[in-house]
């Protein structure tokens, strides 16, 4: 009878992760569809310069984003889960001081940073910047406390209030380089505008839904340096991965286009080529999008779980391992073998192929390193693997300028790979998996024939045009993907088990 009970408690477990996937996976869809809408008529109306400039400011945005949309807030709910209130208020206070402290610096620093990336108009937005990072502890407050609480519908919908507003303004600004001929700088500095103001609707949206309030907790007395220091590392290590890919822009986005320049190219030209590199960021994020609505709504379970039998959770960390693997590495495979035509629909031409190839390996490769990460996480393993993620950045620090000066943007791309595989071999050292599990002939073969069925597709459909490329593009993928899935439903390339993480999917 105990027996009985753990399995429905598992399966009641397993069944609320995959309606939080869902909710939380089709939020997230519609927030990349809408960040891809604007970096379409973005790119094409200011052309790769132009998105070089907005691309400079952008990771700066993005971090305080992943703060507020995913660092923060898991961590905030993994400490609900733990029932650690304490933690929680000292975490509160820690993350409202951090956040406050950088935007004043960057507030009076605006202009410095700006030359330093090598775009000295481009200060305003770095006060755009400053401002966003007020808000932040705010807005990741009331975001943990609903996914801890497993109240997703309004964070799911706060993710698509913020992305809307956001790329309103961003269409705004790129209207007003086409009507009133504004250079990209004067644009790029509006549309960093547009985090400020999303932010700023988004908590005020989630405060008057919630019936929590941060202000008391933070006017609460008696927080020790001892209680900061134990919420500190695992904090500072949850939320550095939380912006992990962005430090990696970050640092292209100093030094990429100033050792261009100093390689002897002319600026102009610099600007475009890294416009046609920063092409891989939004690439990027679409293809980590499956992964990472699993990892924010498996997290909480998995923590549970942890708490409640440990021999369980290693049987389900297992389980979810191979689920990350084999969905990361078909996603990364079916995304290669379409990339020209996705370069081609949405940035109109297909330069620098060989760069994005390889940036889009990060796929793999960073879903991967977010599995271990997270089992670190949940395990306790703090030290070591903030050890990991810094030695990662300082690699990527170390190797970014001597490549990109023999290699240009390929050479920036392969950088940031190195990087990752690095952590990634770091991780797999310590953390103990089955691999023998992922030993499955038939994966790789119905992949292979996928990867081969969709790169055939697009050499013969017809592709002269942005239209026709589209066109290419749906028949491809979606003759792919319907292969995939059919060749390993019937042959039976999967277990139950692994399936039963989709969330449509229902055991006859």
């Amino acid at each position: 009878m105990e027996r009985l009970v753990v399995t429905l408690k598992q399966e009641k477990l397993l069944q609320e992760a995959k309606t939080a996937s869902l909710l939380v996976g089709l939020s997230s869809l519609v927030s990349k569809i809408l960040a891809a809408i604007y970096r379409i008529p973005y790119q094409n109306l200011v052309g790769d310069r132009g998105f070089y400039a907005y691309q400079q400011i952008y990771p700066f945005l993005a971090i305080i984003t992943a703060l507020g949309l995913t660092g923060f807030p898991n961590l905030i709910s993994s400490l609900l889960q733990k029932s650690s209130s304490r933690h929680l208020v000292s975490f509160l206070k820690l993350s409202t001081i951090f956040s406050w402290v950088t935007a004043s610096l960057m507030l009076l620093g605006h202009q410095i940073l700006a030359n330093w990336i090598g775009a000295s108009r481009l200060g305003p937005a770095f006060i755009w910047v400053a401002a966003t990072f007020f808000i932040t502890p705010f807005l990741s407050f009331y975001r943990g406390i609903d996914q801890g609480q497993g109240k997703l519908r309004v964070t799911a919908l706060s993710q698509v209030v913020e992305q809307v507003v956001r790329v309103l303004i961003i269409i705004v600004a790129a209207a007003c380089y086409l009507v009133y001929r504004w250079d990209i700088y004067q644009t790029a500095n509006l549309a960093a505008s547009g985090n400020f103001f999303a932010s700023l609707v988004t908590v005020v949206y989630l405060a008057y839904q919630s019936k929590e309030n941060p202000l008391p907790l933070l006017a609460q007395r008696g927080m020790s340096l001892a209680e900061l220091g134990s919420a500190a590392i695992p904090s500072l290590v949850f939320t550095l991965y939380a912006m992990y890919l962005l430090l990696f822009q970050l640092i292209d986005a100093f030094l990429v286009k100033n050792i261009l320049v100093e390689q002897g190219m002319a600026n102009q030209l610099a600007e475009a080529l890294k416009g046609v590199y920063d092409r891989g960021q939004p690439l990027l994020q679409f293809g980590l999008l499956v992964t990472t609505a699993l990892f924010t709504s498996y997290l909480p379970k998995l923590t549970q779980l942890y708490l409640a039998n440990e021999k369980t959770y290693e049987l389900e960390r297992q389980r979810f391992f191979e689920v990350i693997f084999y969905l990361s590495l078909t996603i990364t495979v079916g995304f290669l073998s379409v990339l020209p035509q996705v370069n081609q629909v949405l940035f109109t031409d297909r330069q620098g192929l060989l760069a994005l190839s390889l940036y889009s390996s990060l796929i793999f490769l960073a879903s991967m390193v977010q599995y271990f990460h997270h089992h670190c996480f949940i395990v306790g393993q703090h030290r070591s693997s903030l050890l990991y993620l810094f030695l990662g950045v300082l690699l990527k620090l170390l190797i970014t300028g001597p490549l990109t000066g023999f290699f240009g943007i390929v050479g920036s791309s392969l950088s940031t790979c190195l990087s990752l595989v690095f952590v990634l071999l770091a991780y797999v050292r310590q953390v103990p998996v089955n691999w023998a599990n992922l030993v499955n002939g038939k994966f790789y073969l119905v992949l292979s024939i996928m990867g081969l069925l969709v790169f055939g597709l697009t050499q013969f459909l017809p592709q002269d045009s942005r239209i026709w490329a589209f066109m290419s593009l749906l028949l491809s993928t979606g003759l792919g993907g319907g292969i995939f899935l059919l060749l390993s439903y019937h042959w039976q390339v999967f277990p139950d088990s692994l399936w039963s993480f989709l969330p449509f999917f229902h055991k006859k």
